[in-house]
């Protein structure tokens, strides 16, 4: 059974806040930019805020700088754990 979106609105909230609070100043604006698109529009896509984090995280561990797009694996909704394994879809970031 699928999860409802809103049992999570309340942790987006609380990471957008927290990103306003603490986060550089690309990613207040980017944060900005996902909180007016899910105000207006009920979606917005996180992926320039989740590359702008490993950016800066990356950059703060003294790690490589990555410059590909990052990829999502997503296992496919209804699939039944005591039955066959989930089929993995691999999502490219459109960043």
């Amino acid at each position: 059974m699928a999860r409802d979106p809103k049992d999570h609105w309340t942790d987006l909230e609380t990471a957008i806040a927290d990103i306003q609070l603490l986060g550089s100043a690309a990613q207040v604006k980017q944060s900005e930019e996902v909180a007016r698109a899910l105000a207006g529009h009920g979606v917005a896509s996180t992926d320039d805020l989740l590359r702008l984090h490993r950016d800066d995280l990356r950059l703060e561990l003294d790690l490589d700088p990555i410059a590909h797009k990052p990829v999502f694996l997503r296992f496919a909704p209804g699939n039944d754990v005591h039955r066959a394994p989930a089929q993995p879809e691999i999502a490219a970031a459109t960043v």
